[in-house]
Order: structure tokens, then sequence, then C-alpha cells
């Protein structure tokens, strides 16, 4: 069977010589995108030197991914001392995903759990992470449920978080009740029937957390008694919690 001309000519020395050629090129990376990588580096090292030059340094950053990269670094900085000025630069990026990263830096490094609504896709994320240090930073964690309940209310709609929102409460109880030995739902007596129900509800997930942890790291052998941290109160809907468990784990 005779080679077709196609195969002829690629084993030929100029198919070759021209074949390597177009590799090169293809694997060449491109002139501007390597100038553009250079203007990175000096800019991040501006930035790292000196925040408050971060609008200018990563001004001449072509590429969108690089420059809100660069922006982004210097408004994790200038969060935590000059947050208008983070505010600038994550302003300066066209909306996506480098704007998005952008604001829930100057939230994180901040506290400032306002800026999340500036989050975009990780919005969501962004307040459930600063509203759990927010919790920390103004609870007593023996405190009554119902003073912090108070207490935390109004800066719950600061961080935006809808009335109807179940998710600070649950992190709120749920951090009450992680400092308390034995667990006891007794502690959400007082509170109003919905926010009751919160209470007990975050009661029973970190009931079913510390099971799970218990069961998976073995620290509770069966037949013997149960560690502190799995202490409960004398309450029938926490044992039933316990009892199931167990009855899966032992058997």
């Amino acid at each position: 069977m005779t080679s077709s001309p196609l195969r002829s000519l690629q084993r030929s020395p100029t198919w070759a010589w021209v074949g390597g050629l177009c590799l090169a090129a293809c694997v060449r990376p491109d002139a501007a995108a390597m100038q553009d990588a250079r203007r990175y580096s000096t800019a991040i090292t501006a930035v790292a030197a000196d925040p408050t030059a971060a609008s200018t340094a990563c001004a001449s950053i072509t590429q969108l991914r690089l420059r809100a990269d660069c922006a982004t670094a210097g408004a994790e900085r200038l969060a935590q001392t000059h947050v208008d000025g983070a505010v600038e630069l994550c302003s300066s990026l066209p909306p996506g995903l480098g704007r998005d990263e952008c604001f829930f830096q100057i939230a994180d490094r901040s506290g400032e759990v306002r800026f999340c609504g500036q989050a975009g896709r990780f919005a969501d994320d962004c307040r459930t992470h600063g509203w759990t240090r927010l919790v920390g930073r103004n609870i007593d964690p023996q405190a009554s449920f119902v003073v912090a309940m108070e207490r935390m209310r109004p800066l719950a709609l600061e961080a935006g978080f809808s009335a109807e929102d179940r998710r600070p409460w649950i992190v709120l109880f749920r951090v009450l009740h992680e400092s308390r030995r034995p667990l006891d739902l007794a502690h959400c007596l007082g509170l109003d029937d919905g926010t009751a129900r919160l209470c007990l509800d975050a009661a029973m997930m970190l009931l079913n957390d510390r099971l799970a942890h218990a069961r998976n790291s073995r620290e509770w052998p069966c037949g013997a008694s149960p560690p502190e941290l799995l202490m409960i109160a004398d309450d029938a809907v926490l044992q039933a919690i316990v009892d199931e468990s167990r009855s899966e784990t032992c058997r």
C-alpha cells in the first residue's frame, strides 16, 4: 500500500522543521503576558511594603485576574487599619469573582460583617463566618440565653441577616451550649416559642456532632461511661439521641 501525499510530507525534513517551529511558537509564553506577570510581581512587592500604594501599583496590570489579586492583597492589609481605603480598592474592580473575593477579605480582616453584602457569591459564607466571630467578641459564654439574644438581635440586622433567618441564632445558641456542662435544654427556658425552638435545635445539632466525633475517633468505647463532653442533663429528648447513636455504634 502506498503512503498518502500528506503522510509522505509529514515524514519529510521540511515538515519536521515546520512542525517544530509551530510547537515552539505554541509553547512560548506570550510577550504581553510575561510583561504583565512582571508588573504583577513588582506591584505585589510594592503593596507588601506600603499597602496605601496598592491603587497605583495595581493599576498597570492588564489581566483582570492578576489585577484583582493585587488589589485584594492591598485590601487585606488596609482593612485592619484603613477600611475606607480597602473599600476604594475593591470598588475599583469590575463586578465578578475578583471583586466578590476582595470584599469577602475586607469583611474578614476588619471584622465588619456589613461588608458581606458586597461579597456577591460569597455573601452567605461571609456573613456566617463573620457572625461567629462577632458572637465571640460580644457575648460572655456564661451569659443567659435571653440576655445574649437581646444583645445580638440588633447586630444581626446590621450584619444583613433577615428577621426570618435561622442561622445567626443557631450559631449563637450553639456557642452558648458549648460552654456548659452538662448539655441541658433547660437553658432555653424563658425564650419566646420561635426562638426557643432554635435553641433546642442548636443543642440537638451539637449533641449529634459530638456523638459523631466520639464514634469516628473511638473516644467512647462500648460499655464505658460517656466522656465529659457527652454528659447530658436528665432529658428524654437528648437521651433518645444518645441511645440511638449508641445502638448503631455498639450493636
